[in-house]
């Protein structure tokens, strides 16, 4: 997936979204000393600024029952990107909502950077301490609602003018001894938060796309040493346009992991039909069964997604600016998602995880154009969907 929810001055490709929220709310902006900007939602007097579960149409009450294996997911708001954690007060609640809507799995995301490409450090905004306290706290209180959890650790590229992305790293020789320990160590202090917390799964990287297909010997040894200090399932995340393919280690972690933002158009003017739509999934999921069958490791869609704007179908991974909201768009999608990919999903389909749910009871609506399915259509087919039995 190419966008990057982060947003620094004049350095990053895509940019934040604006939250949409009742007409009675307002945002206001400041800026951190490091650069950024983080929104802070103010609250004027007789606005509610949460929005409503959205109940299922119709057409959405006859989802098949999904096997009780099934990883039901949804992708919480990275922490530690924008600079800033979480707001406190809203995770339990958006949690709250998450279980209401037959959320069985949650992707807890704690974030870590490179600066620019070249480089073999890492670092932790606000700090790791901090980053690390606050996933002990989604962790378990996503554990206190009976969510499992996947830990899956983000490394983002900070500076992306050059319009690179973390899957263009790709240390040189000289530089691949520093890198690689970098990684390693910090997936090793992942691994052990993760065997603290009694977390379901680890997700050893991310759309490391070089890396992963250049350096197979460095993801097996890793996942070999992740498991002498974790006892739950490993994946990877992998890129949906060739990594997923090309990566030959995948025998070494329990389930391929897949970034799925596949284009479901050839062209920005296309109209999506849920034919259409459910033509181009099915040939993706022949590809990913292919290698679930190569590698005997069951598939999960790490990360799925499409916005709710016009033309979301066509680029899903990219942003541009004042695209206008596309709801019933995405909920077609989301139903196509549904059909194609809960239908007869054992051996080779163990689970989804979308793309992604907000901590702001506020971030989401009919006039949002994000990715995330709250207060829309598609937030009612996954109530549909997740609750079947």
């Amino acid at each position: 997936m190419i966008y990057h929810l982060r947003m620094t001055a004049p350095m990053t490709k895509t940019t934040r979204p604006a939250r949409h929220l009742p007409a009675s709310c307002s945002i206001a902006f400041r800026s951190t000393p490091a650069g950024f900007l983080l929104a802070t939602l103010v609250v004027l007097a007789g606005c509610n600024p949460t929005l409503d579960p959205v109940e299922p149409a119709p057409q959405d009450l006859a989802a098949s029952p999904l096997p009780a294996a099934f990883h039901r997911g949804m992708n919480l708001q990275p922490i530690g990107d924008y600079g800033g954690l979480l707001d406190e007060s809203q995770i339990e609640s958006a949690l709250d909502v998450l279980v209401e809507l037959g959320v069985g799995h949650v992707a807890v995301i704690p974030s870590f950077f490179q600066r620019r490409l070249g480089d073999s450090e890492f670092y932790w905004e606000p700090s790791r301490g901090a980053i690390d306290a606050q996933t002990r706290a989604v962790v378990v209180a996503a554990h206190d609602r009976g969510l499992a959890v996947l830990l899956k650790p983000h490394l983002w590229l900070a500076e992306r003018d050059d319009g690179a992305w973390r899957g263009d790293i790709d240390p040189a020789a000289a530089d691949w001894p520093a890198w690689s320990e970098s990684y390693q160590t910090a997936l090793l202090e992942y691994a052990g938060l993760a065997a603290e917390l009694g977390v379901a799964g680890i997700s050893i990287g991310s759309e490391l796309t070089a890396v992963a297909i250049g350096h197979p010997e460095f993801w097996r040894e890793l996942a070999a040493e992740l498991r002498q200090v974790y006892p739950g399932f490993l994946t990877y995340a992998a890129n949906w346009d060739r990594e997923f393919e090309a990566a030959t280690w995948w025998d070494a972690v329990d389930f391929v992991g897949v970034d799925a933002f596949w284009p479901l158009l050839d062209g920005p003017e296309d109209v999506l039909s849920t034919t259409g739509c459910r033509v181009r999934l099915n040939a993706v999921r022949e590809r990913l069964e292919a290698v679930a069958v190569r590698f005997d490791r069951p598939v999960l869609l790490t990360e799925v997604g499409y916005k709710s704007a016009v033309g979301s179908a066509y680029q899903p991974w990219e942003w541009h600016d004042r695209q206008a909201p596309d709801p019933e768009g995405q909920g077609l999608i989301y139903r196509c998602i549904r059909d194609v990919f809960g239908a007869d999903p054992e051996p080779h389909i163990a689970g989804v995880y979308f793309w992604n749910w907000y901590t702001a009871p506020a971030w989401g609506g009919l006039r949002n154009s994000d990715f995330t399915p709250r207060g829309k259509p598609a937030e009612g087919v996954l109530a549909g969907w997740f609750s079947a039995r």
